[in-house]
């Protein structure tokens, strides 16, 4: 939605119907249980706003988590940017998933291209949370210029 480069998406309304997945953060925090009755809230409300006509409305009781249904257009620059920059590792997991499927699909289709994008990061072995790792080398560069970095 942010990719300036990307200027075709089309995203369909805000639903539940796509369902949600429980992250595993979430399962070995102990929290599935009321992640799940939030989201079972929200759909309900959903719902009930959707069956009284209030299909605009209803969006807003949508919980970021669901999945959503989108479509875009991107010539090969715009695929550069996009999927170098969305596989990085302090990117977020689902964009990361969705961006090297769409990287496969293009090195099936013209894998020249694909060959091309050496910044793309299809590693799945993303143990730590999406931006710590970043985090920690900004605070390590932060000491061996002598500033102590600021905790929040």
């Amino acid at each position: 939605q942010r990719h300036r480069m990307v200027s075709a998406f089309e995203w369909q309304r805000l639903s539940t119907n796509y369902g949600y997945d429980v992250p595993q953060l979430v399962i070995d925090a102990g929290l599935e249980a009321q992640f799940r009755r939030a989201f079972d809230a929200s759909a309900e409300l959903f719902e009930i706003l959707a069956d009284d006509g209030y299909r605009d409305e209803a969006q807003y009781a949508v919980c970021m988590g669901y999945r959503m249904r989108y479509s875009f257009v991107a010539n090969a620059r715009e695929l550069f940017h996009l999927l170098e920059l969305r596989t990085s590792p302090q990117g977020h997991p689902g964009y990361r998933a969705i961006c090297n499927v769409i990287y496969q699909q293009l090195a099936d289709i013209w894998p020249n291209i694909a060959a091309a994008m050496k910044f793309v990061n299809q590693s799945d072995n993303l143990d730590e949370l999406t931006r710590m790792a970043s985090e920690r080398n900004t605070a390590a560069k932060l000491l061996a210029l002598g500033i102590e970095p600021v905790e929040e």
